[in-house]
């Protein structure tokens, strides 16, 4: 239930700037004005609504609304919504060289007051899986939340917030993750690395969307174990929207596959990681290493003309590519390693090039539907891209030459 003075503090959407301000609908990045409360930057949620010349303002700026509203709330619980399209408000508009557009926003902090209101208990909830997989006043490093089959978007930012709001309730120290980490046991520093996983589904009685959570905890032993907590279930209505799905790839064997992201999985535009591959078994194993990116297309990264050799030994991570995010918001980025202890094994990657190439567009798309890897070791990891307005405002902007780029790359023969 939506209090009296919630509903009062979205309406008035304290420290908004007090009328909308101007504009450049043709702006590379478009983002909120920049208001201050005691000296502290206001965060807003925003979309912007571009339409063409002629378009009545007031109808752009209800699609700016529409759009803010439909990203924050499912449009099929419009009770649930409404707090937010009544506090709303237009915060810039203007004009390009032939449009017109406008910019809706609501203060980020009355947006988390509103999902609170509409998630009860989550804290019980969260803290109560919690204390099923780990002992209190820990070193814990909070890896990825997996969501619709690949790590991140929207949802796993916000339930990476209530974890490590709750760890700190609980008790445990949230540290960072080691860059150079395989994403086998824990990263250097912590004590236990927790991970989530969010899976969609319907409510058989309300026939309303749900979506349930459960948290993993790896141990840093010499054999790694891990603790599951039983699942929770919590309304999806009152949640950021979910991200597109992909298909699932089956891990097992002794290879793992990391690349660095946010606790929650995401990377923005711009930003800079790195690929490591490491075998944690006992024996060389002769392997692959693929990106499956957004557009459809399986790239063999490794080996290739800088580590030809495609052996894996035990023991060290290897850097097997160096990675600059430049996907649309919400896409997804994943890389998949297998490997065997023979060439031969490797079935239709036993012949592949020693150098960088790409699938042909069948097996991309059996590769993107989890098909495929039938090696006895496979690993992969994953990430999505944030949208601007969590990026500071640096929008995903297509790179002129990457097409050409991959359509010189000869086929995985």
């Amino acid at each position: 239930m939506i209090t009296s003075t919630l509903v009062a503090a979205l309406a008035a959407l304290a420290g908004a700037p007090p009328g909308p301000l101007t504009m450049d609908c043709d702006a590379a990045f478009q983002v909120p004005p920049t208001d201050f409360e005691g000296g502290v930057p206001l965060h807003f949620e925003y979309e912007v609504a571009i339409e063409p010349s002629g378009t009545p303002l007031p109808d752009v700026e209800a699609r700016a609304r529409g759009a803010l509203i439909t990203k924050l709330c499912r449009a099929d619980n419009r009770d649930a919504c409404a707090p937010l399209h009544a506090g709303s408000k237009i915060l810039l508009r203007g004009s390009g060289r032939s449009t017109v557009c406008a910019m809706a926003g609501l203060l980020t902090r009355d947006v988390d007051r509103w999902r609170a209101s509409q998630v009860p208990h989550l804290r019980e909830h969260v803290l109560a899986a919690i204390a099923q997989i780990l002992p209190k006043k820990k070193r814990v490093a909070v890896d990825k939340i997996v969501d619709g089959g690949a790590a991140g978007g929207l949802r796993a930012e916000w339930l990476r917030g209530q974890i490590e709001a709750a760890l700190a309730v609980y008790g445990a120290t949230v540290v960072d993750v080691d860059p150079r980490w395989s994403g086998r046991g824990v990263p250097k520093g912590a004590e236990r690395m927790l991970r989530g996983q969010i899976l969609q589904r319907v409510d058989p009685v309300k026939q309303l969307p749900i979506i349930e959570v459960q948290l993993t905890a790896y141990d840093g032993t010499l054999i790694v174990t891990k603790k599951t907590a039983d699942p929770f279930e919590v309304s999806a209505a009152a949640l950021p929207r979910g991200p597109s799905t992909v298909g699932e790839i089956t891990a097992r064997g002794d290879v793992t596959v990391h690349i660095k992201t946010r606790p929650d999985g995401n990377l923005c535009f711009g930003d800079r990681s790195t690929v490591f591959v490491a075998n944690s078994g006992t024996t060389p194993l002769h392997a692959r290493v693929f990106n499956l990116d957004a557009d459809g297309n399986a790239i063999q990264l490794f080996p290739n003309a800088d580590l030809k050799t495609d052996v894996l030994s035990p023991g060290k991570p290897i850097p097997v590519a160096d990675v600059e995010v430049q996907g649309d918001p919400d896409s997804t980025e994943r890389y998949v390693v297998v490997a065997a202890p023979t060439v031969g094994e490797l079935g239709r990657y036993a012949t592949a090039s020693a150098d960088y190439c790409k699938l042909k567009k069948a097996e991309a798309k059996a590769a993107a539907q989890g098909e495929g890897f039938s090696q006895p070791h496979v690993a992969h990891d994953s990430f999505r891209v944030l949208p601007a307005n969590r990026c500071n405002g640096m929008s995903a902007k297509k790179i002129e030459g990457t097409a050409a780029s991959l359509e010189a790359l000869p086929f995985c023969e």
